[in-house]
């Protein structure tokens, strides 16, 4: 993973200057990784949204979150969002910036209701596919941390 990392930002930052659309819909695969109160966490899911106005985004995703140390206790999360997306069908960038919040659903044998906020920023590289990087919180209780990660994916449309 220590090299894969370097070599997705590189892809990202050192990809052709050539223009592509930012689109106004996009599906999504990642991989997130953090930490919660020292114990390192990986996510992994998929989701999609959609432009629904003026760069105001509706879409949600699904995954399960996991301690490195014990894949075990895995449990699920589905996030239901709204966002906005600041570049949403300009024509003149490859860069599509975006802040995102909403309902968080963790399930495992039991649910609980959570919320979730971050940010990131989508690198359309190739017309079609695009380098998906962000910071995500997953909050189950306003007393808690959370589940802070970094994302890194893959978006298309």
């Amino acid at each position: 993973m220590q090299r894969i990392f370097p070599l997705i930002l590189a892809t990202a930052f050192g990809a052709g200057s050539g223009l592509a659309q930012v689109p106004k819909s996009q599906g999504f695969v990642y991989q997130g990784f953090g930490s919660n109160y020292g114990t390192a966490f990986g996510h992994t899911g998929a989701g999609g949204e959609g432009v629904v106005w003026k760069g105001i985004t509706a879409g949600g995703d699904i995954g399960a979150i996991y301690p490195f140390r014990a894949p075990a206790e895995v449990f699920g999360v589905l996030n239901v969002n709204g966002g906005y997306h600041f570049l949403a069908g300009r024509k003149d960038t490859k860069w599509d910036p975006f802040v995102t919040a909403g309902y968080s659903l963790f399930f495992r044998q039991g649910s609980a209701n959570g919320a979730n906020y971050g940010g990131g920023v989508v690198y359309w590289a190739k017309p079609k596919i695009g380098i998906r990087a962000e910071f995500r919180n997953h909050q189950y209780s306003v007393n808690e941390r959370g589940f802070p990660e970094f994302r890194i994916g893959v978006a298309f449309h």
